[in-house]
This record gives structure tokens, C-alpha cells and sequence, in this order.
């Protein structure tokens, strides 16, 4: 955290910002014939928080970060990515929760080998989740939920990998080990 005592606090919201550095060499940038080896440096910035509604039974999340990638021997291939997200979740009496929520991403890295060059997309993940905590009075938690992922490509002679995916999934777990260890 930027801030020497953890997260920021204003009133009832916490804010954790955040400063990211990395130092990285590639052998192929993009994966592309003509583009040789270099060095490069992602350097970012962003922010995570959360604020509580409802004397805590209520959490509004969000986030969003910042990075910038150089590379040294390689300037045209400089790109920048950002990554935003907002979720509530309320949590009823008993155990009981719901959270709804979207991640929005602007991205350039290469997600195929095949498809060579700088690809700008942006990744929509909007999703629900339903849980039960210590479910009819034991130690089993339930979770179920429904995601989506939408990619779109800003490119046109990549728009046939612009795809969307829904999955829904139901996972039970139960601590073996304490409260430490549980199987899902």
C-alpha cells in the first residue's frame, strides 16, 4: 500500500491504492516474424476498495488499475491496459448471500499464437452469485453462481474471435481439517 497504515479511509469507504513496477525480457514481442527480442518494464498504479452500507451487511466493491508496458528495443509495440470492476454484495440473516457484479478490461496483450500483432479488446465479465454459509446448521457452505464473459476485438480482421460465454457452476464445500482446510 502507498499509504504507510494499510488502506485510506474516508468516512466508511476504504481505499487501497497501489504503485506496481516489473522488469521483463521477451524473445518475440506479440509473437510477430519481423519482431526481435527486448527488454521491457510494465509500470502501473491503481486502487481497490470497499465501502460498507447497512451497518456492514451491505459491501459495495470496486477497483481499477493501470499498466503501462515499454518495451526497449521495440518502441511501436508500447501498449496500455486497464482493468475496472464494481460488485454489491448483501448479506441476509442465517448465512445467506448474494452478490452481483462487472469487470471491464481493455487489453492488448496476445491471447493466440496465430494471431500475430497488437490485438485491442476489451472483456466484459458481468456474474451473479448466491451463497449459504454453515447451510442448515453445520459447516457445509453452497455457493452457486452465474458468469458471463463477452470479448470483443476492436481490430476487424480479428472480429471472428469476438466470442460470449455464460457458465454456471454449484460448488459445496466442507471443512475437513479446522476451519483451515475444506473440500469442495
Amino acid at each position: 500500500p502507498l499509504w504507510p497504515r494499510g488502506e485510506l479511509k474516508l468516512g466508511p469507504i476504504l481505499i487501497f491504492p497501489f504503485v506496481t513496477a516489473r522488469l521483463g525480457w521477451t524473445n518475440n514481442a506479440f509473437d510477430q516474424e519481423d519482431s526481435g527480442s527486448s527488454w521491457f518494464t510494465d509500470l502501473g498504479a491503481g486502487f481497490t476498495g470497499s465501502w460498507n452500507i447497512a451497518g456492514g451487511r451491505g459491501t459495495l466493491g470496486f477497483g481499477y488499475s493501470y499498466v503501462w508496458r515499454n518495451y526497449f528495443q521495440a518502441d511501436d509495440l508500447n501498449y496500455s491496459q486497464w482493468v475496472g470492476g464494481l460488485s454489491f454484495t448483501w448479506n441476509f440473516p442465517k448465512g445467506i448471500w448474494v452478490q452481483v457484479g462487472i469487470k471491464h478490461e481493455r487489453l492488448v496483450d496476445p491471447v493466440q499464437i496465430d494471431q500475430a500483432g497488437k490485438m485491442t479488446r476489451d472483456n466484459l465479465y458481468p456474474y451473479l452469485n448466491l451463497g449459504f454459509d454453515n447451510a442448515f446448521g453445520n459447516k457445509i457452505d453452497i455457493q452457486a453462481g452465474v458468469n458471463g464473459t463477452q470479448q470483443n476485438f476492436h481490430e476487424d480482421e480479428f472480429s471472428t474471435s469476438d466470442y460470449q460465454e455464460l457458465n454456471a457452476y454449484l460448488r459445496v464445500a466442507y471443512p475437513i481439517i479446522r476451519d483451515t482446510t475444506r473440500i469442495y
